[in-house]
């Protein structure tokens, strides 16, 4: 497969949000959450060794933007 041999990694990484790394596509808001966390890939990024050449976009969760009050569908 030329990926492999090229050294390009697919990343899909729920966990820790890295703006650096994932383009946020979705915001789930849950309160209790205390800051944002990718929850799903819906479309890996590659990356060969430490360069990037697409990020990931990711689903995230998190608290609410500021200024904005939940909504009743909201976790609460």
């Amino acid at each position: 497969m030329v990926c492999v041999r090229s050294g390009i990694q697919s990343q899909p990484s729920p966990g820790s949000l890295d703006p650096n790394r994932h383009e946020a596509l979705t915001h789930h808001v849950a309160l209790s959450a205390e800051h944002l966390t990718c929850t799903g890939v819906l479309r890996p990024g590659y990356r060969p060794g430490d360069r990037l050449l697409r990020p990931a976009h990711v689903e995230v969760t998190g608290p609410p933007p500021p200024g904005r009050q939940p909504g009743p569908a909201e976790d609460e």
